[in-house]
């Protein structure tokens, strides 16, 4: 989202819907992606999505077979976005840039992201969802521990040993 684009944030109290993306979606997918991770600029290690650019992302989108995107609306209004793979081969979907405008969290609309790509992924026929997460921000680790996801490693980045949190979820 862009500067003024506050308007076209959803409302607190209306119904969340999630769905896949289309193809001429990526714009807003990025812009969610940006709009949420924006606050980590502050931070003295912000977050990696600041340095993507659009074409970083949207390649993402269509990298390789099973590569989907997902929008999150409240009252139809954008509320959220992330990013993943489904590889059928290797029995599980995975996602990343989960990401819910700040102006809206706490209102369930990142579970319900995760639950539509958990569902997505039964719905291939995989085991597993798998999904990272940004270690120093206090709610990620958390949110997935509280959905049933279990730590399976980290990675070191920035000389931080934990700097990523790598979770996996049977399903």
């Amino acid at each position: 989202m862009t500067s003024g684009a506050e308007d076209e944030i959803a409302e607190d109290s209306a119904e969340v819907t999630v769905r896949l993306a289309e193809a001429g979606e990526a714009h807003l997918v990025f812009a969610l992606m940006r709009a949420a991770f924006a606050e980590t600029a502050a931070q003295a290690l912000p977050s990696s999505a600041l340095r993507e650019e659009f074409g970083d992302s949207s390649a993402k989108l269509g990298y390789g077979p099973g590569a989907f995107a997902v929008l999150a609306f409240v009252g139809g209004r954008p509320a959220g976005s992330g990013r993943g793979r489904v590889d059928e081969e290797a029995d599980y979907v995975t996602y990343e840039r989960l990401a819910v405008h700040p102006g809206l969290r706490g209102q369930g609309i990142g579970g319900a992201m995760a639950t539509f790509i958990e569902d997505h992924g039964r719905g291939h026929g995989v085991g597993e969802v798998r999904a990272d997460a940004r270690s120093q921000q206090p709610d990620n680790r958390p949110f997935y521990l509280k959905r049933g996801y279990r730590v399976t490693g980290y990675t070191e980045r920035y000389g931080i040993a934990d700097m990523r949190t790598h979770m996996a979820k049977g399903l």
